[in-house]
């Protein structure tokens, strides 16, 4: 199935003041955090392409709850 590049189904909107899972390095990690840790992604990553990926991803749902949306994307 192609995916439509121009018209992407999911589009990222990091959030105002949200830091969560980005950091200083050019690649991705993960820190450990009190909860676990916590995926980061690498600082050359823009929207623009943080929406690629959000769209190549494989959606990932809950099958223990009723959502109407993808609880993640993983990417392999």
């Amino acid at each position: 199935m192609a995916k439509d590049r121009e018209n992407p189904k999911w589009t990222y909107e990091r959030g105002e003041g949200r830091y969560k899972h980005r950091w200083n390095n050019d690649y991705p990690g993960f820190e450990p955090r009190s909860k676990g840790p916590v995926g980061k992604c690498p600082k050359s990553i823009d929207e623009k392409l943080a929406t690629e990926i959000l769209n190549d991803g494989v959606p990932y749902f809950d099958s223990q709850k009723k959502v109407a949306f993808s609880k993640s994307t993983h990417h392999g």
